[in-house]
């Protein structure tokens, strides 16, 4: 079943567990159900599944209403303002650090763009054979939006991490991991900048 911050919460001081037991016996990083108590974080569906099932085995059991509300409902009860956005899960982390609006309309043009680009046919080599260096030419700018989409999808849930560093896409000197160089492609791979992949880019990438 689903289980809000709240739930979580009380379901485990009313079985008397601190958080590094219940963290402990679920698997579950301790400060991952830490924040997702908190409501900062939007814990995966399979560890909700595994948090819930394991206080009904320690004789948890949730409220009537409860067992009968629909998501959104309980989402919207839960005062630490987890919200429900477009169908996303929107921590409240998410919701006060980053401009929610934004994020939403970034993720449904890039869902648009990634379509088109799918339909896009690909150039042809001599006597009509797939030319794969410039196939992944051609897909680079798409797979560069998946990627964004991914990055935007944990934002909201409260998963995303800053960078480390600070990487200038014309500094190469300050690509140093592949995390890096992947940030570097996505922050190119906007929609308000456009994208050069060059050979060297590209064999960087594969």
């Amino acid at each position: 079943m689903y289980m809000t911050p709240d739930m979580a919460s009380e379901a485990r001081q009313s079985l008397n567990l601190s958080q590094a037991k219940a963290a402990k016996e679920t698997g579950i990083n301790r400060a991952y159900l830490s924040q997702f108590e908190s409501g900062k974080r939007v814990l995966e569906d399979n560890l909700l599944e595994t948090l819930s099932t394991y206080y009904v085995s320690q004789g948890w059991q949730p409220t009537p209403e409860q067992a009968k509300a629909p998501v959104e409902q309980l989402i919207n009860n839960d005062k630490h303002s987890l919200n429900i956005a477009d169908g996303f899960v929107v921590s409240s982390e998410a919701t006060a650090e980053f401009i929610l609006e934004e994020l939403l309309d970034e993720y449904y043009e890039n869902s648009d763009e990634i379509a088109s680009l799918q339909e896009t046919e690909l150039e042809r080599g001599f006597f009509g054979g797939l030319d794969s260096d410039s196939a992944m030419r051609q897909s680079m700018r798409a797979l560069l939006l998946m990627a964004r989409q991914f990055q935007i999808k944990q934002i909201l849930h409260g998963h995303h991490e800053p960078h480390e560093r600070e990487v200038n896409i014309e500094e190469t000197s300050s690509i140093i991991t592949v995390g890096d160089f992947i940030e570097a492609m996505i922050i190119r791979a906007k929609p308000d900048r456009a994208i050069e992949i060059s050979e060297a880019t590209l064999d960087e990438a594969v």
